[in-house]
């Protein structure tokens, strides 16, 4: 299963289980997008990424050319949606470690 899909069945499975919003779920999927790109560009993938590299994400976030207050909502957003993708992942695919220090990272 590639990182798409793994994203895809994330959001199909917080809907489902929350019946969280589809501005909600728009919100996880911008974010997550982003998150994917920057795995791209790191030569990376979802079940490859330690706690380094999602830190090394959100200094990516701060250190971007965003005004102040976009860099603090995605902060703000960046971490639970990381963290409930990153904990799934690590049930739902056997991610190898288990991201509940991200919880934090975004604070």
């Amino acid at each position: 299963m590639n990182d798409l899909r793994r994203i895809q069945a994330f959001l199909e499975a917080k809907s489902a289980e929350t019946g969280a919003s589809q501005n909600t779920l728009s919100a996880y999927a911008r974010d997550l997008a982003d998150f994917h790109e920057f795995l791209n560009d790191q030569k990376q993938d979802l079940m490859q990424i330690d706690m380094a590299g999602v830190e090394t994400y959100l200094v990516d976030l701060v250190n971007r050319d965003l005004s102040r207050a976009t860099r603090a909502r995605r902060l703000s957003q960046a971490s639970p949606s990381l963290t409930q993708t990153l904990g799934w992942a690590s049930t739902a695919c056997s991610l190898a470690w288990k991201p509940t220090a991200v919880t934090n990272l975004g604070s």
